[in-house]
């Protein structure tokens, strides 16, 4: 009877238990130029010095994490690049 009744009982209670969200969860954005080109190209960001995207690579600009489940536009980003 007793294990009829935890049997019973366990499915309640892994429903109802419940894990602290994850903070750093969310929908991550990532900014790249990417160089298809046969030339090298040079990318001057504002503020920093220049990086060379060489022909056929691509370059990581920026990160960013959106705390709801969109895509965030280059123009809404909080990242200095």
């Amino acid at each position: 009877m007793r294990r009829l009744f935890i049997l019973l009982l366990l499915p309640l209670i892994v429903a109802v238990t419940c894990e602290e969200d994850d903070l750093a969860s969310g929908f991550e954005t990532e900014y790249i130029l990417q160089n298809d080109s046969s030339l090298d190209l040079i990318f001057f960001p504002e503020g920093s010095s220049k990086f060379t995207i060489e022909s056929k690579s691509n370059l990581t600009i920026a990160i960013d994490l959106n705390q709801d489940t969109n895509p965030i536009a280059p123009s809404d980003t909080f990242t200095v690049i």
